[in-house]
């Protein structure tokens, strides 16, 4: 009981990073950086809860997973290999280690991101609402050029351009 209310929790935590990623994604880098970790995050959380915890998954009225990082729509083995391909890629790379080491990391990081994306964004509810609130923001900066393009300044804070 006490694991279904925290899976909740957590899928709340996951959402709502997941619309502060959609609306922050054009406006602050930030913004953008805070949101895939709390989403990354939420679904390490989410995975070793479902993992580890001491009811059956069938008790918690999820789907069953046979790995801790297992994703229903097949995309799991890909983003795996591609990681993996990424990573014997630095076997040749002397220039610049650091740099190829912390693009290694971008890339696990984007992996781990679509896979909690995948796994979240699970039902037609929640597409189609994060689908309307793409399409609003692409709104509003829209009609934000249009008002740069005619004014010559900025919406919000006025900024010639």
């Amino acid at each position: 009981m006490l694991s279904r209310k925290i899976l909740k929790i957590v899928d709340k935590w996951i959402l709502t990073h997941l619309v502060l990623l959609i609306i922050g994604l054009p406006f602050s880098n930030a913004v953008t950086e805070i949101s895939i970790a709390g989403i990354i995050l939420g679904w390490l959380i989410q995975r070793v809860i479902i993992r580890f915890c001491k009811q059956t998954e069938a008790d918690l009225n999820i789907t069953p997973k046979i790995s801790l990082f297992q994703v229903e729509c097949g995309i799991g083995l890909p983003l795996f290999l591609f990681v993996g391909v990424c990573c014997l890629s630095l076997i040749n790379s002397n220039y610049l280690y650091p740099e190829s080491i912390r693009g290694i990391i971008r890339v696990i990081k984007y992996a781990l991101f679509c896979l909690a994306v995948t796994e979240t964004v699970n039902t037609r509810q929640r597409f189609n609402g994060l689908l309307i609130l793409i399409l609003s923001i692409a709104a509003i900066i829209s009609f934000n050029g249009l008002i740069q393009y005619f004014t010559g300044t900025d919406l919000i804070r006025q900024y010639p351009l």
